[in-house]
């Protein structure tokens, strides 16, 4: 019977008693495979064509390792999933691009911890409004050195038209 969120169950008891292995993923660089490391999974993503990738913690560091495909049925049975704690029996290690990669060949998931809440932040006042002042905008200069163009400026008022203007230019009538 497995219980782990009843509080009368002896499951529970030994989840709550139950600690991520201190220094576990340094001992893992370490290719220490004499301890079983007790580490929590923080993520499982699917990695095709079917393998599942993990992130995971000792409470201290956090690396990355691939599930070997033996263990598939775990994931797939949801019993290794985020949150887990699961107890590392057997693995290797591989750098991959200057990275250490851990292959887990043999783990039980021997608990679940709840997700993780954000501590909500302090109220925090909001701060005052700022006040802008504006100065009013500048009358355009139009024609000034450095001013803007003249494109859009408003137009002079036309030259005064002297003599007939509806003989024409270059009228030769006397």
């Amino acid at each position: 019977q497995i219980c782990p969120f009843i509080s009368g169950c002896s499951i529970f008891q030994s989840i709550t008693n139950m600690s991520l292995t201190q220094g576990g993923i340094r001992s893992m660089h370490a290719n220490n495979t004499a301890v079983h490391h007790t580490v929590q999974i923080l993520t499982v993503k699917s990695v095709p064509p079917t393998r599942f990738q993990i992130l995971f913690t000792d409470g201290t560091e956090t690396a990355t390792g691939m599930l070997a495909s033996q263990l598939n049925k775990q994931v797939e049975t949801n019993s290794i999933r985020a949150n887990c704690l699961l107890n590392i029996k057997k693995f290797i290690s591989s750098t991959v691009s200057g990275q250490v990669l851990f292959v887990i060949l043999d783990a039980e998931c021997v608990g679940y911890l709840d997700a993780p809440v954000e501590v909500a932040p302090a109220h925090v006042p909001a701060p005052a409004p700022a006040v802008h002042h504006q100065a009013p905008p500048a009358a355009p200069q139009y024609g000034a050195y450095g001013a803007q163009s003249s494109y859009g400026a408003p137009q002079a008022a036309p030259a005064p038209v002297y003599g007939n203007p509806s003989s024409g230019y270059g009228s030769t009538k006397p």
